[in-house]
């Protein structure tokens, strides 16, 4: 802070910054949170930034144990900001705020952080239990953050909306992300899903593709049966699930490469896509 800043004009820079890391990064969680009601929208957005930053470790660094010391950082700044501690990272310091004042539970971002450790390294998932348990850990907990940032109370066990959730949105997200993931030497499918005989990256990633977009319309089905019995909080916590379909779609248009094609969508179609379902309380 300089002699000519206010600390109002300190904190709306941070906020800022909070806001650029979320929209820019984490462009469904984003927008889903402006949806929320007021008095969690800033908390949903910060939920969002820290996700982007996880996310964006796989692409700042070459070397996975570089990676891995990035991921221990958060580990280290959301440990000492439980004790009270800035980090001086705007986005680190927001996501601490909301921890205490939802009462999260940081356990459930250790499996978060050693799933993201794994995705660092260039090994696929072993197979489709594996996969499932990944995406359980990352969407999933944030899925179930969100929710409790809701006012949803904890429970032993996540809801099965929350599974399926986790397991059609990431899976979606996989797909879209797979170039990067390729560039970056990464195999993010199982074996199962990329080759008949059970062998190593193919030359056609249309076929494992394929495999994706039918096992997350599986799981979409599921989501889509329960959704709009669900309480509004579950409902807005798992908004983000609107657009699977679509990135589906994108994903299986004809000529599409998606070992080398990104696959995207309108912006105006995400915003669309998140008000209609915000508004309808149905997929």
């Amino acid at each position: 802070m300089t002699e000519r800043d206010s600390p109002s004009q300190v904190n709306e820079a941070a906020a800022d910054a909070v806001r650029d890391a979320a929209r820019g990064g984490a462009p469904d969680r984003y927008l889903s949170a402006l949806l929320a009601p007021r008095a969690v929208r800033g908390d949903l957005v910060a939920l969002a930034a820290f996700s982007a930053e996880i996310n964006r470790i796989a692409s700042q660094v070459r070397e996975p144990h570089l990676g891995e010391i990035r991921v221990q950082w958060w580990r280290d700044a959301l440990d000492a900001g439980s004790r009270g501690e800035k980090s001086g990272h705007p986005v680190a310091d927001a996501f601490v705020e909301t921890i205490k004042r939802h009462d999260l539970p940081t356990s459930r971002l250790e499996g978060y952080f050693d799933a993201h450790v794994h995705r660092l390294y260039g090994d696929p998932p072993a197979d489709d239990a594996h996969l499932a348990l990944e995406l359980d850990l990352i969407e999933g907990t944030l899925f179930v953050l969100a929710a409790q940032i809701l006012g949803v109370q904890t429970t032993a066990e996540d809801p099965a909306i929350v599974h399926h959730a986790a397991q059609a949105y990431g899976l979606a997200c996989i797909g879209l992300g797979l170039p990067q993931s390729l560039a970056r030497g990464r195999i993010p499918l199982p074996p199962s899903m990329i080759d008949e005989n059970g062998g190593g990256a193919p030359d056609d990633w249309r076929r494992a593709i394929k495999a994706l977009t039918v096992l997350a319309g599986k799981h979409l089905a599921h989501v889509t049966a329960a959704y709009s019995a669900e309480p509004r909080a579950i409902r807005t916590a798992l908004l983000p699930v609107a657009l699977v379909e679509p990135y589906l779609r994108a994903l299986s248009r004809p000529g599409h490469d998606p070992a080398h094609d990104i696959a995207e969508i309108a912006p105006l179609t995400r915003t669309w896509r998140l008000a209609k379902t915000h508004v309808a309380g149905r997929l």
